[in-house]
């Protein structure tokens, strides 16, 4: 499951050029483990995965994005001029990282047998 700590350089560039995050929220580690705890599954092992693709511009790093289908957001998307502010402001020589929470567990049942 893709965690909060992902994409911060988006973020920050939208912060910086004073234009909306199109970034979809999403949940923290925190709360990503106690949902799955809560829905009855005892976490058997957990690990939080750090990816990254190298540098190769904002407008690259969004049609990446889009390609692999991470693009959805339900905020509309950006006018042309917010985009362009947004690129002109996204990192020069920064990766474009993300986090993936990943999770083994075994769901805990009433009946459970020895």
């Amino acid at each position: 499951m893709p965690t909060a700590g992902s994409f911060p350089q988006w973020h920050r560039a939208a912060g910086a050029a004073g234009v909306p995050c199109t970034a979809l929220e999403l949940p923290a580690v925190h709360h990503l483990i106690g949902a799955v705890t809560a829905a009855g599954l005892r976490v058997r092992h957990q690990r939080l995965l750090r990816f990254s693709r190298p540098h190769q511009g904002g407008l690259a790093a969004l049609r990446h994005l889009r390609r692999l289908g991470a693009d959805a957001s339900p905020r509309p998307p950006l006018a042309p001029g917010e985009l362009r502010r947004l690129l002109a402001h996204w990192p020069r020589q920064e990766a474009l990282t993300w986090e993936v929470l990943l999770l083994l567990g075994r769901r805990e049942t009433e009946t459970s047998i020895p």
